[in-house]
């Protein structure tokens, strides 16, 4: 059945009607005569609308016809007949003095387009209303043919449509496309790492396929570098794969081939950068390290070789085997092996600063001894601080700085901070240093861990950097101030020999040359430098 769409118009008073038809039966649509015309022509009023002259049928040309019974008042010519406006032309284009099939839009008046596939063939049209069919922007009178009828919109987006058959509403306005269907299979499938269209048709939402839940997984855990790890990512449920915060493996480094961080090791290469692998405890420990234990809070990095260096700095000392009082060169007995787990030493010596921290605090005396137990080897039962052993302690501070003055001209203990602050503190007795390390986070190494560290591990070296005496690694004999004569100038601030030691970045303390310390006597007696096992 044919729609007919009645537009009223007005001409001169006078009521007329139109039809404005389906595309089939639309045919040039030529106004009255007279007023402003298109090509070559004048709007006004003609006889169209009352009926032709009588004149119209009588085979000459007479009154305002422009050929032979057409034109003018009378019925529009047939191409090639003489005509003086448009609206002389059944064509609705009249070019010069003679009708012609348009050949484009512009040859038409506004409001119309060159139809060239009409019965006539190359004729100007009306324009079509929304939700007539058309195969041109050009023929709607909205300017816009989507989906091969007129819309009121472009209707480009993906997933919107002008036809009631797509979207379940009206021809020629444009709406979503009915959830679930794809027409114009615009919504293939994109595969989840895409996050969007799955293939299942639209959403409902003009712009919008159906696209993947944020229950999809868009990206696989991965490693995004040596020592981070990127849990697995999602969809947002909007189209955008959500990435995930990376976070660190460290100390371990990420396993690239398993996705995931190693949680032991076996070597090196599972472990970050600056953390060696302990065989033993198989896990990770940086090489070297810097913590903030109390002896260095607040003091400037002012130990090693360029006094610019984390005098609390320690390093990770690799659990092994090897021949404890065993050197390679002068003893070589082999009858006392020992294994010596994975620990963390000191590189440098205690301070006289960092000391003078514990000092200050109250620490080594009578009344503020350890807890008992503390400062054991996790390994070794019934190691830690003694029952009784606070009797050993000073009774107070000032009798604990008397004790740091015990070795006359060559103490470097001063009551007040001075010159000595980075050289090592001595005249420190075993339990006075057992008290120390507890107190900063540590323990004094068992005499197998400083041997074993101080002769380079299974390299058994005979002092900690290799063979032979090597002033350009160790001070002694009063050579420090590299002048005859003992003197205090002797005792360096500690680090500053160029530090060697044992493989894998263990560094040993330049100062002294032996890890526990340099005791008069057998423990407990008085330890003249030391370092910290740190737990």
């Amino acid at each position: 059945m044919k729609t007919k769409i009645l537009l009223g118009i007005t001409l001169l008073g006078i009521g007329a009607c139109n039809e404005i038809l389906g595309m089939d039966e639309l045919a040039p649509f030529p106004p009255a005569r007279g007023g402003n015309g298109g090509v070559g022509g004048q709007l006004g009023v003609g006889g169209a609308a009352g009926g032709e002259p009588a004149s119209c049928g009588d085979n000459a040309k007479n009154g305002d016809e422009t050929d032979v019974d057409c034109g003018g008042s009378c019925s529009p010519c047939e191409d090639s007949k003489s005509c003086e406006l448009y609206t002389d032309c059944k064509s609705g284009f009249c070019d010069g003095s003679a009708c012609t099939p348009c050949s484009a839009h512009a040859h038409c008046q506004s409001g119309h387009f060159c139809d060239l596939f009409s019965q006539n063939g190359g004729s100007c049209a009306q324009k079509y209303m929304m939700g007539v069919a058309c195969n041109s922007d050009d023929q709607c009178s909205s300017g816009y043919c989507a989906d091969s009828v007129c819309c009121d919109t472009e209707c480009a987006e993906t997933c919107a449509a002008c036809t009631k058959v797509k979207t379940g509403g009206q021809d020629g306005t444009c709406a979503p496309v009915t959830k679930g269907l794809d027409p114009d299979v615009e919504c293939t499938d994109q595969g989840p790492s895409s996050c969007g269209a799955k293939g299942s048709g639209c959403s409902g939402v003009a712009g919008l396929c159906e696209v993947y839940d944020e229950s999809t997984e868009c990206a696989p855990q991965t490693c995004k570098s040596a020592t981070e790890l990127a849990a697995p990512s999602f969809c947002d449920g909007k189209g955008t794969c959500a990435s995930s915060t990376p976070v660190t493996c460290s100390p371990y480094a990420c396993n690239q081939v398993a996705a995931k961080c190693y949680s032991s090791c076996s070597k090196d290469s599972h472990c970050d950068d600056g953390n060696v692998c302990g065989c033993i405890a198989a896990t990770c420990g940086s090489a070297d390290n810097t913590p903030n234990p109390p002896s260095c809070s607040g003091l400037p990095d002012s130990c090693g070789p360029n006094s610019s260096s984390n005098c609390c700095l320690s390093s990770l000392v690799p659990c092994g085997s090897f021949y404890r009082s065993y050197d390679g060169v002068t003893y070589l007995g082999t009858n006392n092996p020992a294994t010596v787990s994975d620990f963390r030493l000191d590189l440098y010596e205690v301070t006289v600063g960092r000391f003078r921290k514990f000092v200050n605090a109250g620490g080594g005396t009578q009344s503020t001894p350890p807890v008992v137990g503390a400062g054991a080897h996790p390994k070794i039962a019934q190691s830690g601080w003694g029952l009784n052993w606070y009797q050993n302690l000073p009774v107070d501070t000032a009798a604990l700085k008397a004790s740091l003055a015990c070795d006359g001209a060559f103490h470097t203990w001063t009551d007040n901070p001075g010159a000595n602050e980075t050289r090592p503190i001595g005249c420190v007795d075993y339990y006075v240093a057992f008290a120390f390390c507890i107190w900063d986070g540590g323990r004094l190494p068992t005499e197998a861990e400083w041997n074993y560290a101080a002769a380079g591990g299974d390299e058994q070296r005979e002092y900690p950097w290799g063979s032979g005496v090597d002033l350009s690694f160790a001070s002694y004999g009063c050579t420090g101030d590299g002048f005859g004569g003992c003197t205090l100038a002797d005792i360096l601030s500690v680090g500053t020999k160029s530090p060697k030691g044992m493989a894998d970045g263990v560094t040993v303390t330049s100062q002294a040359t032996c890890m526990s310390g340099h005791w008069i006597g057998t423990p407990p007696g008085t330890l003249i430098h030391a370092t910290i096992v740190r737990i």
